[in-house]
């Protein structure tokens, strides 16, 4: 399957809401990111949006971006 940016977009997507996603205590939500300029520009502040919009705090933490290697 060709890659297209709407396929690339969900998973930038999905990386950001679903993979780093840690609950530290009840007053603190994180969220962990990977470094990238549509996340960091777009989509970082949309999700910041959101969550005050119901009333979280989000804490959004930089992840590394690396796969790990099955060697």
């Amino acid at each position: 399957m060709k890659p297209t940016l709407r396929n690339m977009a969900l998973a930038v997507i999905s990386l950001l809401l679903f993979i780093s996603v840690t609950f530290a205590d009840e007053d603190r939500f994180i969220i962990g990111y990977v470094s990238h300029p549509r996340v960091t520009q777009f989509y970082k502040p949309l999700m910041e949006q959101v969550y005050a919009d119901i009333g979280i705090k989000a804490e959004f933490v930089e992840v590394g971006g690396e796969r790990a290697c099955g060697c």
